[in-house]
């Protein structure tokens, strides 16, 4: 791919990212069991659960039908949709900063990213898993919440790759870099339990993947105004 078409990628896929977030609220399902909108709240949980009295708090005890679907449908999306496309938003950003994908500092940020998205997806599988099936539900959460730490830690080393390419590249982006070195920082914060906001976490990333999406739209316009 040349190096015009990378801020075209990632804008595209940034887009697409923000989209299945949003569909992710139209699911039948997750309205129907989440009424009140805490359906990712909830999620969040989940993936952080490490004992059956953490998910009986979750779910219930006997578990709610209506909650495990909701978790089932949600997974899925984010299993067929939303991982493949937020990796190919998070490697593109990366090239585009990098001005190439072959170029090592682009997998510093590129790589992370794969980890990322290979923990996720057996997180999610799990999930799926044990919702469909919840007397396996014991014998697969052990594998959750490492999976899910494995990906958010992967995520904030992208997040990290990318601020040494805004800083080290050719070309300088001061303050997406700064942006860049929070989120990892909020990954710590959370897994050591080290501030009291639960979304802490959330918040950081979706500041940084939303600069993201401004740079790749910032560049499509500073090209077509210097072709015009």
């Amino acid at each position: 791919m040349t190096r015009a078409l990378w801020p075209v990628a990632t804008a595209a896929f940034g887009v697409a990212t923000m989209a299945t977030l949003f569909a992710f609220t139209r699911i039948p399902e997750i309205g129907a069991a989440y009424p009140d909108g805490d359906f990712t709240r909830a999620l969040s949980a989940f993936q952080r659960a490490r004992t059956m009295e953490e998910l009986a708090a979750l779910f219930g005890s006997p578990p709610d039908a209506g909650k495990l679907r909701a978790m089932t449908a949600g997974n899925w999306l984010d299993l067929i949709v939303f991982i493949p496309v937020y990796t190919a938003f998070l490697g593109c950003a990366a090239a585009m900063l990098a001005r190439s994908m072959r170029t090592r500092l682009a997998w510093l940020a590129i790589m992370p990213a794969l980890i990322a998205a290979l923990a996720d997806g057996v997180e999610t599988w799990a999930q799926i898993q044990m919702t469909m099936d919840w007397s396996r539900a014991a014998e697969l959460l052990p594998i959750v919440a490492p999976a899910s730490w494995t990906k958010y830690f992967a995520l904030g080393a992208h997040a990290l790759g990318c601020a040494i390419i805004c800083f080290k590249g050719a070309r300088k982006r001061w303050m997406l870099g700064a942006i860049g070195l929070v989120p990892v920082l909020g990954v710590i914060a959370e897994r050591f339990d080290l501030v009291g906001v639960f979304t802490v976490m959330t918040a950081v990333f979706g500041v940084f993947w939303i600069a993201l999406l401004v740079a790749a739209l910032t560049d499509l316009l500073r090209a077509k105004g210097a072709s015009a």
